[in-house]
C-alpha cells in the first residue's frame, strides 16, 4: 500500500509546477497525513549504486530523479533516500511556501508518535 494515509491523487500541478499530490477528500489539520514506510534509505553510494543496477533501466532515471541527500540524524553521515509510491511527489513548499503537512507535535504525541514519523495537515486541507 501507499505510505499516504488520506485519500488522494497525482497529478499535473499546473502552473509549470510538475506533477504533484492532491487531496481527494478534505483534511483535517492534525490528521496523519502520510509516513516513511515506503522510503528507501541508502547508507553508502555502493548501496545506492547496486540498487539502481537492480531496477528495470526505464525506472531507474525517475529514482534518480525523486532522491535526495540528507544527514542521518543519529551519527551525521550522509545519506540518499528516495520515497518509493506517490509520496515521492510531495516537496517541502520550498522557503517562500506555505506548508500543508509536516511534524505537528501536538498530533504526533496525540498518536504516540515521538519521532514525529509521520507528517501531519499543518492546516485544514481542502480536496482538488
Amino acid at each position: 500500500g501507499h505510505a499516504l494515509l488520506v485519500p488522494h491523487r497525482a497529478g499535473p500541478a499546473g502552473d509549470g509546477k510538475g506533477r504533484g499530490i492532491f487531496a481527494a477528500a478534505p483534511v483535517a489539520r492534525g490528521a496523519a497525513v502520510w509516513t516513511a514506510r515506503q522510503m528507501a534509505t541508502f547508507y553508502d553510494a555502493y548501496q545506492f549504486r547496486a540498487f539502481l543496477g537492480a531496477v528495470p533501466r526505464e525506472n531507474a532515471c525517475d529514482v534518480l530523479y525523486w532522491a535526495y541527500s540528507h544527514t542521518d540524524e543519529e551519527n551525521g553521515r550522509p545519506r540518499v533516500s528516495v520515497e518509493l509510491d506517490h509520496t515521492a511527489l510531495c516537496n517541502d513548499a520550498g522557503a517562500e511556501g506555505e506548508k500543508n503537512v509536516g511534524c505537528d507535535p501536538e498530533a504526533a504525541a496525540r498518536r504516540g508518535d515521538d519521532e514525529c514519523e509521520h507528517a501531519y495537515a499543518l492546516r485544514d486541507i481542502r480536496a482538488g
